[in-house]
């Protein structure tokens, strides 16, 4: 999901994708992808995609779960 927000929505996609088609193990190839990724907010669209799918799942199924201490450990 960060690769593919990072391609569409960033200033360097096709750098990203030249770095991870390299399939190389320089770790200054690696930083460089993981700054595209945090410049382009990559991360962040991610988490907060992924919260908002918790939150849409959690209202679904948070009335039909029975009260207990593994409920609350869920959310």
């Amino acid at each position: 999901m960060m690769v593919i927000h990072s391609y569409f929505y960033g200033w360097k996609g096709d750098r990203l994708l030249e770095i991870l088609n390299m399939k190389t193990s320089d770790e200054e190839l690696h930083k460089e992808a993981v700054q595209i990724l945090q410049n382009d907010e990559a991360v962040d669209f991610a988490r907060n995609t992924a919260k908002q799918t918790m939150n849409k799942a959690w209202k679904q199924i948070e009335d039909v779960l029975p009260e207990s201490e593994a409920k609350e450990d869920l959310y």
